[in-house]
């Protein structure tokens, strides 16, 4: 960071001390951006409309990527103390769109590129830029599972490894439907179960699971299958950050990754 950039952040911060707003930061260098996953609704002041999707993802690994409404963008970033700094080697997709879509593209990835601090107040997280302005605001994304469809792209082994799946002939699939039932594919067989679950605090509980009885040649379809089946009983808590449903055990562990349809 130049000197110019840390003077203006620290001119940003006694600002928002005098008037009573602070950082979500109370020990340090956190970083309560880690984990989160936000829609875009203000840009630049002005009101931003719900389609197409404009989207920020903050990854566990310092990762940062999303859709700036057109294009698929990923960057890095760092965070804590109330500051941020997302990357200027991004990486975006090159697919082409209407005019107005595009220049609203690019006033989103120069914001990110741009922003040295955030806030989160009333559940809005808020990018602000060097001269202390607000560059973009956003609202945290759905954690609504009702109405959505999978792909498995990962289950745990049951030994701690996260198997990827590599037959896309023989997909796995989840479709959460909004009347409290789950089905898919498993592989060789169908599955289906009742399912409940909460927005407020990601907890998830699968009732009794039924599958047919198919027997697939393919032993390691099947051996997949069994172990997929098993990751998914185990399940106690979802997190959703854009297109990635990540299903866990009670002990925290990783049970099951879906990509979203």
């Amino acid at each position: 960071m130049t000197l110019k950039k840390l003077l203006v952040t620290l001119a940003i911060f006694s600002g928002l001390m005098l008037t009573g707003c602070a950082f979500n930061s109370p020990d340090g260098e956190t970083d309560f951006l880690s984990g989160t996953g936000w829609l875009l609704t203000e840009l630049n002041g002005n009101p931003v409309a719900s389609s197409p999707e404009i989207t920020l993802n903050f990854s566990e690994d310092g990762q940062v990527n999303g859709s700036d409404g057109c294009n698929l963008y990923r960057s890095t970033y760092t965070a804590g103390n109330g500051t941020v700094n997302i990357s200027g080697e991004m990486t975006v997709t090159e697919k082409a769109c209407p005019a107005s879509i595009m220049r609203q593209a690019g006033a989103f990835t120069t914001a990110l590129k741009q922003a040295v601090a955030y806030r989160t107040e009333n559940g809005h997280l808020t990018l602000l830029a060097p001269d202390g302005t607000v560059s973009a605001v956003f609202l945290p994304q759905s954690q609504e599972l009702g109405g959505t469809s999978w792909d498995v792209s990962g289950y745990n082994n049951g030994q701690g490894t996260i198997m990827r799946i590599n037959n896309s002939d023989r997909k796995l699939t989840a479709n959460f439907n909004t009347d409290g039932r789950v089905s898919g594919s498993s592989g060789c067989n169908s599955y289906s179960a009742d399912y409940t679950y909460s927005t407020a605090d990601q907890t998830f509980q699968l009732g009794r699971l039924l599958r047919t009885a198919m027997a697939c040649t393919d032993g390691n379809i099947m051996q997949q299958e069994e172990m997929f089946i098993a990751a998914l009983q185990t399940v106690n808590s979802y997190h959703i950050n854009w297109n990635t449903l990540t299903l866990k055990a009670g002990d925290g562990s990783v049970a099951v990754i879906l990509v979203r349809q």
